[in-house]
Order: C-alpha cells, then structure tokens, then sequence
C-alpha cells in the first residue's frame, strides 16, 4: 500500500531545482508522493526559480521569462498551485531582475543581508523584507540573515534561540532564514553532526518548546501578514564569498590580507559593510572558457529567438528550447570552493546541451542532408572578428586576431566539443595549499 507519513509541525519553504525535481520524480516516486501530500496540506510552500538554475543576469531577457514560468508551470502542475516567491540562484542580483521577476507573475525573492548591507542599510534594519523597482515593476526582496545562515546547523541550539529571543526583544518582528539543503547531510561530517548526533531533533524540539513567542512560518505567509521595512535599490551583488571568488587571484589574495589585519580593530564592523567583492559577470573575464561556453549559449539562444519569431513552433522548438534551457545551468560557469569550470563532466554537459539544441535547430530550418557554410562575427564578444565553419558533421570557431586559434571544435553527431579543455592558472587558494601547517602566515596566506 501507500506508505503514510506524520505531517511536520512547522510549514517550510522548499525550492528544488527542475534537474533535481526530474530526478526525484524518476528515481523516487514514494518521496515525491510524499513531498505532493505534505504540500496539499498547507506544510510546504513550494518556491519557484529558473527550472534549470541559471544565473539569472547572465541569460537573455526571453530566456529568463520561459525559465522562471517553466517552472512555475511544473509546481503547478505537479503539486496543484503556482509559486509566489522564487530562489535566487546562488543570490546572483542585478537590479535589472526586479522587472523580469514581476512581469512572471512572482511577487518575492530572497537575497543575503550582505546585498542590503552594500545598500546603506544599517544593522538593525536587516530584517524582514523590502519593496524594490525596476522599469516601473514592483517586486519584493526578502533579506536572509548571515547570522542564522551561518549557525544553522553548526552553532549549539540553545545560542541559536537566544538569539532569536534578544531579536525579539529589540522589537524584530520578521527573521528569514534561507540557504542551501547540502548543509543537512552533503557537507562533510554534517550528516553525523546533524542527524546521528541528533542536532536537528534538538533544534526542532527547541523550536516547539518556544512556540509561546516564536512562530515558524512561510515566506508567502509572512509576506500577507507583515508589511515591508521600506524601498530599496540593491547594488550588483551577490553572497559575500561569491563576490570575493569573482576577484582575479591576487586581488582575492590582498582582500583576504586586508580583513585578517583589520579584524581586531574595532573600526572594522563598521569598515567592512564597505569593503566590497567582484562582480558575478567577471567570471567571464577571468576565465576565457567559462566565456567560451557563454557565447554558444548566446549564439543558440538567438537562433532559437529568431526562429520563434519567424513563426516556427511545434515539438522540434520545444525540445530545442529545452536543451538551451539545460545548457543555461550555472554550475559550470564559474568557480568558487568547489569546481565549477573546472571539472571537464560540468563543461561537456553544457556544451553537450548546447550542440543538441543547434541541431535540433537545423531541423526545425529544414536544412538539407549534407551542407556547409562560412560566417563572420563577433562570436565571443572580444570586439574582434571571428570565423565559424560549419557543416553538418562539425563546427569549427576560428579568432583570426588570436593568430587563427581553432577555439571550439564540435562534432555534433556525439554532441562534443572537442577543444573544451581548461587552462589551469594560480588560484587564490594555491598559497594555503603550498603553506600547508603553515597557512596562517601572512607571507603565505
């Protein structure tokens, strides 16, 4: 029979990406039946996003609309109501977004109190969630405390409910606390720490016990129930660490002497609001594959525009709209603590996706069986001329400027690119590698 399950006490808010729900829903049905009966119970409020978890600012305008409404269109559909609110992924804002996640229909979205911080906001005022504006359309920006992104699950239970209790105190009628499912399990030593050593049963319990003045809640009931702090506009941003990965090296290298100098000083909590990271798009600057794979992408996303425009449709331009969509997955366009473009699996993927979409593309065109052609054109964006050779079997880029250097070779009846290798290059964290035990020297950090 069925397998049934007690409801939790306490709603949450639950964002999974459109690859991680397709897997789910292949690979464990019970769970996703259970995940469907919790929602229809009013426990879980399902939040939206882009299915295939781009980075918003880095897609185009349409592609973030289709993205953003493909899945709402799958909450819909699969657990019977449409998201109000979405995840951002990986807190990427560019003010820009404000309009393009209004005009899908979404009302909120969350990003870390650092965004605010860069705003002028002032320490007390980091709670809840603020009314912005873009091109006249209105959306509302939750802030997500550091605090509690940071302590939940590794702080002791009883400091974090203290916390919370001197919030209350000082009159914080709304604290948000959103982040990444991987701390419950995926990190190292956190399914130990979390489960087998009972800090999650310890935190619930906590939270039931101190259910006379803290009330656990969903961001969309918080959003009918407590009236925003203010406007704000937010600066391109996103989570601290991010913004620091986003330096080139040495930059990375110099902020990280700068902050260990100056933590002690008493003028640094006051200093560091203004002490400020990269930019997310630079990630295509330090590293020329990650904007390698970013002008393919560009180029399919045109084609397929063009084409959609000229009235093409049908199962053909789905398909190919999907396989963009997929290609459009922000994993392997940056790197951070993990490996991103780095990791050649990550690489082939995209461009797997990529070729098969442009194929799918030559279908929907009715090109014939056996052809080839020559174009011209800025294809990486560098404001140089570059050359692609085309034919039905392969797809050769050439930067003329580069002294002819053949920078993408696919072979689209396998779906490859041959020439999406990575350069390796010094990263910041090389000098903790080579200092070893002695990595807290300020000559080697």
């Amino acid at each position: 029979g069925v397998q049934t399950c007690a409801l939790p006490i306490f709603p949450v808010g639950l964002h999974y990406s459109g690859p991680l729900f397709d897997w789910i829903e292949k690979n464990h049905p019970v769970y996703f039946e259970k995940l469907s009966r919790i929602g229809s119970a009013g426990k879980i409020e399902f939040i939206g996003g882009g299915y295939y978890e781009p980075v918003l600012p880095m897609i185009p305008e349409w592609d973030k609309l289709g993205q953003l409404n493909m899945m709402s269109e799958y909450i819909r559909e699969k657990f019977g109501s449409y998201p109000r609110g979405m995840w951002l992924t990986e807190r990427v804002w560019e003010q820009s977004l404000a309009s393009s996640i209004a005009k899908s229909g979404l009302e909120y979205t969350i990003v870390d109190d650092s965004h605010f911080k860069a705003a002028g906001i002032k320490d007390e005022d980091l709670y809840g969630y603020y009314l912005t504006e873009d091109q006249g359309y209105l959306v509302n920006v939750f802030c997500s405390s550091e605090y509690l992104r940071y302590s939940i699950p590794f702080a002791e239970v009883n400091t974090i409910i203290d916390e919370l209790l001197r919030l209350r105190d000082k009159g914080k009628e709304l604290i948000v606390y959103g982040d990444d499912g991987e701390k419950f399990g995926t990190w190292p030593e956190t399914r130990k720490h979390v489960y087998l050593d009972g800090w999650l049963t310890r935190f619930f319990d906590a939270l039931v016990e101190n259910q006379s003045w803290l009330h656990v809640t969903t961001l969309s009931e918080a959003f009918d129930h407590v009236r925003p702090q203010g406007k704000v506009y937010l600066p391109d941003s996103s989570y601290r660490e991010m913004t620091e990965w986003a330096l080139p090296a040495e930059q990375q290298l110099e902020l990280g002497r700068l902050s260990r100098e100056m933590e002690h000083d008493p003028r640094w909590p006051t200093l560091s609001r203004f002490v400020r990271g990269g930019f997310w798009r630079n990630f295509r600057v330090k590293y020329a594959e990650s904007n390698e794979m970013y002008a393919r992408m560009m180029a399919v996303s045109g084609r397929l525009e063009q084409a959609v425009e000229g009235g093409a449709a049908g199962e053909l331009v789905d398909e190919a709209r999907r396989e963009l969509y997929r290609g459009q997955c922000n994993c392997s366009y940056w790197h951070g603590a993990f490996g991103g473009v780095y990791l050649p699996h990550l690489r082939n993927a995209v461009f797997s996706r990529l070729i098969a979409a442009d194929n799918l593309l030559d279908r929907v065109a009715g090109r014939p069986e056996t052809w080839i052609e020559a174009t011209a054109g800025d294809f990486n964006f560098d404001g140089r001329q570059e050359i692609q050779l085309a034919n039905d079997k392969l797809v050769a880029l050439v930067a003329p400027a580069a002294g002819g250097h053949v920078y993408e070779l696919d072979v689209r009846s396998i779906r490859h690119n041959l020439l999406a290798t990575m350069t390796r290059r010094p990263e910041a964290y090389h000098r903790k590698v080579l200092a070893g035990s002695n990595q807290d020297r300020d000559d080697c950090a």
